[in-house]
């Protein structure tokens, strides 16, 4: 009997230090009574949407000389999408054909920002007309909320949601969440879930090893994208074709201006030149490959 206090005890300090850690990251608790599986997920849909949205950067680009109140439109965009997002994850089925269900989640949410995108083009525009001194180089009236923000929005939140999910379950917490995190767990779907895309996974994958990953998309890319919105604009150096440049957003298109082709693009290459282990999900190669960039960051 001591020994099982004993053990319940320590559970009970360890899941404190887990409240603890959820709480500072994403505003969450999944202590008894804190908070409705309904709060917890819209806590982590708005942790993603940060992510998305890197950080405030897009707002950023908003200049509030475009005035016609365009952060009010963009968070009006914003909760619209989120409540779709939001429905989608709860009525998600293990049944459903993945793939199909991102798809179309990915495209209402952008469906959501349509608007917003086509008033920000034309105020800033309009702005640029009036203001030629502070005309800036358009790459062919890209959305301001594209479908690279979309991907992102999707997969984080999927994310946070499987990490939570998986915290869960190594303390053995029962919370009515877990019923949904589970769905994104299953060894069914956990597999299928796609990568959140971002600078630090594309430096990960830019090297030797995957140059030809990074050829074929090159070269598929010339039959549907001028220069100017190419994916992948110059792989090596000019001095030495035989060196990989490095990464930068000049190599490589940054993703926040990912169109769903580029996205389409980047996925079917990734899939048929990455291999993943087979005894990893997409989103634990990721963390892999995430942590080590973000370390090497810090050197």
């Amino acid at each position: 009997m001591k020994k099982v206090r004993r053990k319940m005890m320590k559970m009970d300090k360890y899941m404190s230090c887990v409240d603890f850690l959820l709480y500072s990251t994403f505003r969450i608790s999944i202590r008894e009574g804190a908070m409705s599986e309904d709060e917890i997920i819209d806590k982590l849909i708005e942790s993603a949407y940060q992510d998305a949205t890197r950080q405030g950067a897009f707002y950023a680009l908003i200049k509030k000389e475009y005035e016609n109140n365009l952060k009010e439109k963009a968070n009006d965009a914003r909760d619209e999408a989120k409540k779709e997002l939001k429905n989608k994850i709860i009525k998600f089925n293990t049944y459903d054909e993945f793939n199909n269900w991102y798809n179309d989640l990915c495209e209402e949410i952008i469906g959501k920002f349509k608007k917003f995108n086509e008033e920000f083009r034309d105020s800033k525009k309009k702005f640029e007309e009036c203001n030629k001194e502070f005309k800036e180089i358009s790459e062919n009236n890209e959305p301001l909320f594209s479908y690279g923000n979309a991907q992102k929005w999707v997969n984080m939140t999927i994310k946070n949601i499987y990490v939570v999910g998986a915290l869960c379950e190594i303390m053995n917490i029962q919370h009515r969440f877990c019923e949904i995190s589970k769905k994104f767990i299953s060894k069914d779907i956990e597999k299928q879930l796609h990568i959140p895309i971002d600078n630090y996974i594309l430096e990960s994958i830019w090297n030797e090893e995957n140059k030809k990953m990074w050829e074929e998309i090159e070269e598929e890319q010339k039959e549907t994208q001028s220069d100017k919105s190419s994916l992948v604009k110059e792989i090596y150096c000019k001095n030495n074709k035989n060196k990989m440049k490095k990464y930068s957003a000049d190599v490589v298109k940054p993703w926040s201006k990912w169109t769903k082709d580029d996205y389409t693009l980047f996925k079917k290459k990734f899939d048929e030149n990455i291999k993943i282990p087979e005894n990893q999900s997409p989103l634990e190669w990721e963390n892999e490959h995430w942590i080590n960039i973000a370390l090497q960051k810090r050197k």
